[in-house]
């Protein structure tokens, strides 16, 4: 499930929500480079999109979106990105666009959220969306909603662990809130759409009856 053996066309045609999720962070990333020479400069990526309390009570409601496609410098974006083609099309084949799409504004919504209420810092990245993913696959799991394989669900509770243990750990190194309390809320916003999704048909199952 999260081996990628698929060439490029082929990532396009069966996971089109995540390439277009991919792309578009690619596009704005290189565009921040290229023209505004910052994709390591905090305040530049900050000001182009990043979201904070301050901005959204200003108005600047599009930053409820945008925010989740900036990245600051190439590890962030690298990673984020990584993490999304490895284990964000197995849930998108599970979901169908439609639900995959929800899925992704609720976390990005409620991420948002937490970062806004909760912190003093403003934020950017995908990563959100990420552990949403991540929150799904756990979830399924605790249902018994879909069958994923023991290794692979292994692979998923550790992974989940490891991930909070590191973001942790990355807050208290930055001595900031915003990276710990962003993934809190994509991982609550991704339960959240795990229940809904588990008292569904899922698009996998449909397509095989």
């Amino acid at each position: 499930m999260f081996v990628r053996n698929e060439g490029i066309k082929d990532f396009l045609k069966y996971y089109p929500i995540t390439s277009v999720i991919v792309v578009i962070n690619s596009l704005i990333m290189f565009s921040v480079l290229l023209f505004f020479n910052g994709w390591s400069k905090p305040q530049v990526v900050f000001n182009l999109g990043g979201i904070s309390h301050s901005q959204i009570t200003q108005g600047e409601y599009w930053r409820l979106l945008t925010y989740s496609f900036l990245h600051l410098g190439l590890y962030h974006f690298l990673f984020n990105n990584l993490f999304l083609i490895v284990f964000a099309p197995g849930i998108e084949r599970l979901l169908g666009k439609t639900r995959y799409i929800f899925l992704f504004f609720v976390t990005v919504f409620v991420t948002a959220l937490f970062i806004i209420f909760l912190t003093s810092t403003p934020g950017v990245g995908s990563s959100g969306f990420f552990f949403g993913i991540l929150a799904i696959y756990n979830v399924f799991i605790v249902t018994n909603r879909f069958e994923i394989g023991k290794i692979n669900r292994k692979l998923i509770i550790y992974f989940t662990m490891l991930s909070f243990i590191g973001t942790i750990f990355f807050s208290l190194f930055t001595q900031q809130l915003v990276t710990t309390m962003g993934h809190i809320g994509g991982f609550i916003g991704g339960v959240f759409c795990g229940l809904i999704f588990s008292n569904i048909k899922l698009y996998r199952e449909e397509n095989t009856n």
